[in-house]
């Protein structure tokens, strides 16, 4: 059994891609006996990572991994109250492309210091160029429309939800590891980011 890591947005670079989820191999599904606690006094299967969206309207999340062009993966979302029990927010299937990263020191893409350790410079990263929602129960998951070749993403809205918790859980992994970076979209009122306020 494993506690969660608790993750703490920069709010200060909430324009920055940040980490979610460190890549990891496939985990398991979350059952709902782990649901009905509170996240932070729940003993999982696996060692997850929590973020906290409380200040957070909304996320965009990209899935990368070590991998090869056209292996299919998804995740599983979860959120939870600060005070309450959790919810399987949806799943979503992605499928990796044929562009790579190496998330080498300096790249702006991912410069931030919580992708630097998570993702080593030793490894090639591959993206995904298409998502798909195979189920949505909780707050609105979206995906843009995607192109083949090019990286694709799906977004989070936490407008209306009283989550402060939330997770990306691996359940399918095509290659060795599977990890998950987000951006903010948007800040909740009393939420404060330097980069966009006048």
């Amino acid at each position: 059994m494993a506690s969660a890591v608790l993750l703490e947005p920069d709010l200060a670079a909430l324009t920055v891609p940040q980490l979610l989820h460190t890549p990891s191999a496939a985990q398991t599904v979350i059952v709902v006996s782990k649901l009905i606690t509170t996240a932070v006094s729940t003993d999982f299967a696996e060692a997850i990572e929590l973020l906290n969206v409380s200040l957070l309207g909304g996320i965009r999340v990209e899935l990368w991994g070590v991998g090869s062009d056209t292996n299919v993966v998804a995740v599983d979302c979860y959120g939870w109250a600060q005070f309450g029990g959790g919810h399987h927010i949806g799943t979503i299937g992605a499928v990796q492309s044929t562009f790579n990263q190496s998330f080498t020191a300096g790249a702006p893409r991912f410069s931030h210091p919580s992708l630097v350790e998570a993702f080593p410079f030793a490894s090639t990263w591959r993206g995904c160029d298409t998502y798909s929602e195979t189920s949505d129960q909780g707050v609105a998951l979206s995906i843009p429309v995607t192109e083949a070749d090019f990286p694709g993403y799906f977004n989070v809205d936490f407008t209306n939800s009283q989550y402060k918790w939330f997770a990306v859980v691996p359940t399918t992994v095509g290659g060795t590891s599977l990890g998950a970076i987000f951006t903010a979209l948007s800040v909740k009122k009393g939420g404060r980011n330097p980069q966009w306020t006048a």
